[in-house]
């Protein structure tokens, strides 16, 4: 039988996981879970806003996506152990910085628990108050406009209100995948 002769529900699912780990309710557990969704490939993101007392702060992300065109809507993902999460909590803006491959030692940086990730970056004011960081694919400044709780993480949601994107690519975009940077391969031609 070929693979897409005579499939029953669930058979897909079934056959491309046969030659790995399959977990039930029973057996998954989170770490088995975090690999499973290591294979998921994202693109890297450092997303930045202001605390309470206007300091900057951010964090590395790779939990982004465009949630709708019309109204322009973005969400980020921030887990609540995060060092900034209460700024996130309280803030009205946030930005959202498109990395290039070349930016791995910011993303690192921003990654990390400490709070001298600013310390030495030339950084401007968007317009919606969050501090911009230099370089990248491309920045969208977001209104916060709802936020979830959802399991060990908040989904903040943000309105697009202004944006930028680089002239050039470059060597295009930083990826996460497997818990390692990564960039894309050029296409054969």
């Amino acid at each position: 039988m070929s693979r897409s002769e005579n499939l029953r529900p669930g058979s897909v699912i079934e056959w491309a996981m046969s030659t790995s780990e399959l977990c039930s309710p029973q057996s998954a557990s989170a770490p088995s879970f975090r690999r499973a969704m290591s294979a998921l490939a994202g693109g890297v993101t450092i997303v930045t806003t202001r605390d309470r007392a206007a300091a900057p702060c951010g964090l590395t992300a790779t939990a982004t996506c465009l949630v709708s065109h019309e109204p322009p809507l973005l969400l980020v993902c921030v887990a609540r152990d995060a060092d900034c999460h209460a700024a996130f909590l309280e803030a009205d803006a946030f930005a959202l910085h498109l990395l290039r491959a070349g930016q791995e030692p910011l993303a690192r940086r921003f990654a990390a628990r400490d709070p001298r990730k600013f310390d030495g970056l030339s950084t401007e004011v968007g317009r919606l108050g969050p501090p911009l960081l230099p370089g990248g694919l491309g920045v969208v400044e977001c209104r916060v406009v709802e936020r979830h709780g959802a399991g060990d993480h908040t989904i903040v949601i943000g309105r697009a209100e202004a944006w930028r994107i680089a002239a050039e690519e470059g060597d295009g975009p930083l990826l996460y995948y497997r818990r390692a940077y990564g960039r894309l391969a050029a296409p054969d031609g």
